[in-house]
């Protein structure tokens, strides 16, 4: 979780709500693992579905317009 709030610039607490957010809506999964003398493991995986694809779709677009201005 640490490494995807360093990625994306943003604070624990929104990546945290935003992750909520796209399980609810089933695209994505969000799995926790904890193992003996390891430390907690979060997983979070992309959906391979139709709505998925139209997300990302969208959200390239905005990336091209961003970079365009």
């Amino acid at each position: 979780m640490m490494e995807l709030v360093y990625r994306v610039g943003a604070r624990y607490n929104e990546v945290s709500r935003n992750i909520k957010i796209l399980a609810a809506e089933g695209i994505i999964t969000d799995e926790h693992h904890n193992k003996p003398k390891h430390t907690r493991t979060r997983i979070i995986k992309l959906q391979d579905d139709c709505r998925t694809q139209k997300l990302l779709a969208a959200l390239n677009n905005l990336r091209e317009d961003d970079n365009i201005e």
